[in-house]
């Protein structure tokens, strides 16, 4: 976010949409050639497979939805709708620069909350901090700039308060590794298909729910 705010200055909107493409490359490529895992032993579990949990128990059925619901909406929708937003009340300039803050708040509160969630509980991590937080900053990222104007430190505060709520969702993934202990990997491939498919419902919901 920083890195593209200050490009924009100099470059066309283009040119630094393409200048992404070797940051692509070369994260892919440090991925592959430095990252080394534990070969599994076992057959991986299919797509059935891992859907077939739900029969067994209902709860990852509910775990999948939470994890859908949690990034589609801060991660993905809010995008659509900021990228328009920020024109109506004079801060497009400044879009980024938030964006860019969120995203360092949540990668250090996602060390915090996973401390956090040791201590008072990782149900009551995601509920109160992850599902309610986030309700309440994206309602924010609507409402400060309505009551206060295009204020763009109050907005930076707000972009820091979502990426904070957002990584109270953290310990989702130890709560779902525990529901059916002898099917972790299928539980822990269904959590990765709700990451995938909020990509798509939260993009799809910021661009058709805008204009009401």
């Amino acid at each position: 976010g920083y890195l593209a705010s200050g490009m924009r200055t100099i470059l066309p909107d283009i040119t630094v949409l393409w200048l992404c493409v070797p940051w692509i490359v070369a994260g892919g490529a440090l991925a592959v050639g430095l990252v080394r895992g534990r070969v599994p032993v076992e057959k991986p579990p299919t797509f059935r497979e891992a859907l077939g949990v739900v029969k067994e128990d209902y709860r990852t059925g509910v775990i999948l939805v939470v994890r859908i619901i949690n990034t589609a909406g801060l991660w993905f929708a809010l995008p659509v709708f900021m990228a328009l937003w920020v024109k109506t009340i004079g801060l497009s300039d400044k879009w980024l620069v938030v964006w860019g803050s969120m995203f360092i708040s949540n990668v250090i509160w996602n060390l915090l909350w996973g401390f956090i969630g040791d201590k008072i509980g990782w149900r009551k991590c995601v509920l109160w901090f992850g599902g309610i937080g986030c309700g309440i900053s994206m309602l924010l990222f609507y409402y400060v700039p309505v009551t206060f104007g295009p204020n763009f430190l109050l907005l930076l505060l707000v972009g820091i308060l979502a990426g904070a709520f957002l990584a109270a969702y953290v310990p989702l993934s130890a709560i779902a590794g525990v529901i059916v202990p002898k099917k972790r990997g299928c539980v822990m491939g269904l959590l990765n298909f709700g990451a995938g498919l909020s990509v798509f419902i939260g993009g799809s919901l910021g661009g058709i729910i805008y204009g009401s």
